[in-house]
């Protein structure tokens, strides 16, 4: 028996490896900004409470602007294993 793997398909293999490990990365990355948009979201309340509508509104968008990047990130990590399926 040959031992010895076909180039073809190890290129193949550390192709799609290389794709799951980049996946991988962008969705600790994604989780990294939906728990940040907690703690932004945690400053909204706490400024709305107190009556600081200027921090606030900040706040809000801020938080809105890292739960949506999650999303793209997470987005884009699935696009890139669908290559692999």
């Amino acid at each position: 028996m040959n031992a010895i793997p076909c180039p073809a398909h190890l290129s193949a293999f550390k192709t799609a490896q290389s794709i799951h490990r980049r996946a991988a990365l962008i969705r600790v990355q994604a989780d990294a900004l939906m728990s940040h948009s907690i703690v932004l979201e945690t400053y909204h309340r706490a400024c709305k409470a107190s009556e600081n509508h200027y921090g606030a509104e900040s706040w809000r968008k801020l938080a809105h602007h890292a739960r949506e990047e999650a999303e793209l990130l997470y987005t884009r990590a699935n696009i890139l294993e669908s290559y692999i399926k």
